[in-house]
């Protein structure tokens, strides 16, 4: 049983606790869609007389009601017909999502706590101890990063530890036996180098693989190796390595 879907890349390290507080606050019936908005494409131009839009940005991650992502996508196969063949498709796709939602008569609504872009030591320290809005998620944050966020966290939620629920602790219990079991190995593949990103930091478009050893082997038996890529901006570099470094038996789609 589920009331919302909360989309994210790997890279973003959310606040489990502060969302679920934000998200029982909304109305899952209300046709809205909840992001940071401001991004535009192709698909989400800025309007003529006015270049205030809300056009989403993914980065920090949207949410969207049970309810309302069945009006969205009440047909899988129909829906990816209709994704694919979305202007830039396959260079914004968090900004895509935004145009079919709004096809579909679903509003895009700016969810305060969302940070999409790196922040700044002193900036990420100021906004994770904000009241109002309450942090919710930080978009490029590396697995060491993750590590040093969540003992930031758990620091400052061992004041209030005793007014926390069953539900909680279990919760925090789970994650930190997640965070404890550990890859027998794990190698970063792909992302930009040298700024050659631009505004991007050295390292996006690149993921961290579990274990390659593992996947090495299984792609180099029968089974092979499959790798799609969606929503690249023709930023390939994780597939070209995945490929290249891993195995040339490992095919991209």
């Amino acid at each position: 049983s589920w009331d919302w879907l909360f989309v994210i890349d790997e890279d973003v390290f959310v606040l489990t606790h502060n969302l679920e507080t934000v998200l029982k606050k909304k109305n899952p019936a209300d046709p809205k869609i909840y992001a940071y908005g401001g991004c535009v494409s192709k698909c989400r131009p800025f309007p003529k007389k006015d270049k205030n839009t809300r056009g989403l940005c993914g980065g920090g991650g949207y949410a969207i009601s049970k309810e309302n992502l069945y009006k969205v996508v009440d047909e899988p196969e129909s829906y990816k017909k209709e994704f694919m063949s979305a202007t830039d498709a396959d260079k914004y796709c968090d900004v895509v999502v935004g145009c079919l939602a709004e096809r579909h008569g679903i509003e895009i609504a700016n969810l305060p706590g969302l940070y999409p872009w790196k922040q700044k030591p002193a900036d990420f320290e100021q906004a994770l101890h904000s009241k109002k809005p309450l942090p919710l998620s930080f978009h490029y944050t590396s697995p060491d990063e993750m590590l040093a966020f969540r003992t930031k966290v758990s620091s400052l939620e061992q004041s209030a530890s005793a007014g926390k629920s069953q539900q909680q602790i279990e919760a925090d219990k789970r994650f930190e036996e997640l965070l404890n079991t550990n890859c027998p190995s794990a190698k970063f593949y792909g992302g930009y180098k040298n700024g050659a990103g631009g505004k991007l930091p050295d390292g996006d478009g690149g993921k961290m693989v579990c274990d390659p050893a593992s996947l090495k082997e299984t792609a180099e038996s029968d089974s092979g190796c499959l790798v799609y890529s969606i929503g690249s901006d023709g930023e390939f570099s994780f597939e070209r390595a995945i490929h290249i470094e891993l195995s040339e038996k490992c095919r991209l789609a």
